[in-house]
């Protein structure tokens, strides 16, 4: 499992829907390891290439937080969650609203929950 905060990797991630269906069960499950963070503003879960980095695409769970400051402690908390509660190998990014990506990532539809 890997994690990233907002880098500037931005402009080399190509970002699209799962090429298999993801189950009701793991979208069940990761919305309920996010429920309780009241940081959190929002969650997806696309596929994610990194170009250059010799990896094949990650489903990746990308968490938008409220600020920067949240970005740490979510990280390290979610990190625990999944390495504990999910079988399915999933990646992991936390971002604020300001990713360059994010607009691409809600066009995928790959909602695994939402905070107004």
């Amino acid at each position: 499992m890997s994690s990233n905060a907002l880098d500037k990797s931005a402009n080399r991630l190509i970002v699209g829907a799962p090429h298999r269906p993801v189950s009701d069960a793991l979208m069940k499950k990761l919305s309920k390891l996010l429920s309780d963070l009241e940081l959190v503003k929002e969650a997806h879960l696309p596929e994610v290439v990194e170009l250059g980095a010799g990896r094949s695409a990650e489903l990746t769970l990308l968490v938008v937080v409220l600020s920067d400051s949240a970005i740490v402690p979510v990280t390290g908390i979610l990190e625990v969650r999944l390495e504990h509660g999910v079988k399915t190998p999933i990646s992991l990014r936390v971002v604020t609203e300001d990713f360059p990506l994010l607009p691409i990532v809600r066009s995928v539809q790959c909602v695994v929950g939402w905070r107004d």
